[in-house]
């Protein structure tokens, strides 16, 4: 049988993430964009805003993070609808942050690895090279120009 996730709680968005112990605390949040996608009927920005709300700075990255990681294959390793769904973040550190996991996503699947670099190709320079350096680009020896 399949499981069904649990419902979600607006007066408590956070749940489990805001109670687990502080070790614990990015690894929650950069899960948790998944099942806030799954149960928000993939409404981007409401993701955002929940993760732009994220206290600790380093969970909150974590949290943006995941949130690109899973949107690779939920846009069916589409670079532009991909791109698209992080730009609706709620500033341009939130969508640098969600675009370096979106490479992450892309990187995780080797047939589509190859793309990895182009997501942070429509960024200024500066913004460009903070998310080439943030993703997997170079873990992949990948030649690209900054």
């Amino acid at each position: 049988d399949l499981t069904e996730p649990r419902a979600f709680n607006s007066a408590k968005p956070h749940t489990p993430c805001d109670a687990v112990a502080k070790q614990f605390e990015q690894a929650c949040y950069f899960e948790q964009p998944h099942w806030w996608n799954h149960v928000l009927k993939r409404d981007a920005k409401k993701v955002g805003s929940l993760c732009h709300e994220v206290k600790d700075v380093l969970a909150k990255e974590a949290c943006f993070r995941g949130f690109g990681n899973i949107i690779a294959a939920d846009n069916a390793y589409d670079v532009p609808k991909a791109v698209a769904v992080c730009n609706r973040m709620p500033s341009s550190r939130e969508i640098n942050l969600c675009l370096q996991g979106l490479s992450w996503g892309f990187s995780a699947e080797p047939k589509f690895r190859h793309l990895s670099g182009s997501v942070c190709a429509t960024l200024s320079a500066e913004d460009k090279k903070i998310c080439v350096i943030g993703s997997d680009i170079f873990n992949d020896r990948q030649e690209i120009n900054l």
